[in-house]
C-alpha cells in the first residue's frame, strides 16, 4: 500500500511539473495590447510578462496599465517531496 501511495505521489507531481509554466527569471513584453473605455492595457499572460510590467512600472512610467489574461504561477511546489518527506 506504501508503494502506491509513493507512486501516486509521483505521478501527481510529474503531472504538476508538466501542467504549470514556471517563471524562470526571464522578461518579455506582452503582445496584446486591449483598450476598454479608451484607455490601453496591457494583456498579462504569464510570468515573463508580469515581471517586464513591473520592471516598467518600478522604472518610472507609472502611466501604463495591464490586465491579467492567465492565472500566472512564479514558483512550483515540490509536492511529491513534500508528501513523502515532510515540509522541511
Amino acid at each position: 500500500m506504501k508503494n502506491v501511495f509513493h507512486m501516486i505521489c509521483i505521478l501527481l507531481a510529474i503531472v504538476n511539473c508538466a501542467w504549470a509554466n514556471v517563471w524562470t527569471g526571464s522578461t518579455s513584453e506582452p503582445q496584446e495590447i486591449k483598450t476598454i473605455d479608451g484607455r490601453e492595457f496591457y494583456v498579462i499572460t504569464n510570468a515573463e510578462e508580469l515581471a517586464w510590467f513591473a520592471a516598467k512600472v518600478n522604472g518610472g512610467d507609472v502611466d501604463v496599465s495591464a490586465i491579467l489574461g492567465n492565472d500566472i504561477f512564479l514558483l512550483q511546489m515540490k509536492l511529491a517531496r513534500v508528501l513523502l518527506h515532510g515540509p522541511r
